[in-house]
């Protein structure tokens, strides 16, 4: 009993930090006239990361598409 109450209480203590730690993620979106909708998730190490990524994704050039899209989330 001793054994699983110090196991738990030992989980406790590292479980809250690694809920507490934040994901950003990249979601890509590409479509155009011939072909079907995509989207591309990516998982970032920042949000500063993952903007400059989807504008770089944005502005790539030639452009060959008609919607190149982005959007940045932020996870738990």
């Amino acid at each position: 009993m001793k054994r699983l109450f110090l196991t738990g209480l030992a989980l406790g203590f590292i479980y809250p930090v690694a809920a507490s730690a934040e994901s950003y993620w990249l979601i890509l979106k590409l479509s155009g006239r011939k072909i079907p909708a995509s989207i591309e998730v990516l998982e970032m190490g920042s949000m500063t990361q993952c903007q400059e990524q989807g504008k770089y994704w944005r502005s790539k050039d030639p452009n060959r598409f008609e919607n190149m899209d982005y959007v940045c989330l932020t996870g738990k």
